[in-house]
């Protein structure tokens, strides 16, 4: 059965890219991770940053300490306080579900109404979602935005997700060297970082 739990919520949205508020403070989605909107069609794209704010931006936080390194025990002895933060989540857009229920490898055309719920995608719609090229094109085009270590903890932990997760990152270097010809030190960067290995979680 498909996931269909909510994680967090749709609170800003574009036909780019989307920030979502978590349901539980600092229970976030990954780097990494592949999220789809539970409106239909379903938006499908990857967290390319998390972070934890204050809900009134005016009142900025306090040390609290010194104490021994335990923030839970805080948290526990001031219940107060996960109330005056939110921790939230920016997604990059990777394509949409159509109607006929396949996966479209492009930008939807509207974007995603506010307050729509997210959930993380399940091991077969990784599978499915990201055997082919077209996926990794699209992950390449916006470097500008997830930056080059976001790519690579991407693409390492979508790796363990396929039988042969060495082999998925061989083939999506090449792919990579193969859309940088010309840009040496953003290829060697990149092929360097996804040298590290498969996430395995």
């Amino acid at each position: 059965m498909k996931n269909q739990n909510p994680i967090a919520e749709i609170i800003e949205s574009s036909t780019k890219s989307l920030i979502v508020q978590c349901y539980e403070l600092y229970q976030a989605p990954k780097l990494g991770t592949l999220i789809k909107t539970l409106d239909d069609p379903s938006i499908i794209g990857i967290v390319y940053n998390v972070f934890t704010e204050p809900l009134d931006p005016s009142r900025r936080p306090i040390a609290r300490g010194p104490f021994k390194n335990e923030p839970e025990k805080l948290y526990e002895d001031n219940p107060h306080l996960s109330l005056l933060f939110r921790t939230q989540a920016e997604i990059f857009i990777l394509g949409h579900v159509d109607q006929l229920k396949n996966y479209r490898y492009e930008l939807p055309l509207l974007p995603a109404k506010i307050h729509t719920g997210i959930s993380l995608l399940d091991e077969e719609e990784i599978l499915a979602f990201t055997n082919t090229g077209t996926f990794l094109e699209l992950l390449i085009e916006g470097l500008d935005i997830i930056t080059e270590e976001i790519f690579s903890i991407s693409m390492r932990r979508i790796s363990g997700y396929h039988n042969d997760a060495e082999k998925f990152l061989y083939d999506t270097g090449k792919d990579v060297a193969s859309n940088f010809p010309h840009d040496q030190q953003k290829l060697i960067s990149l092929l360097r970082k996804l040298g590290r290995g498969p996430i395995n979680e």
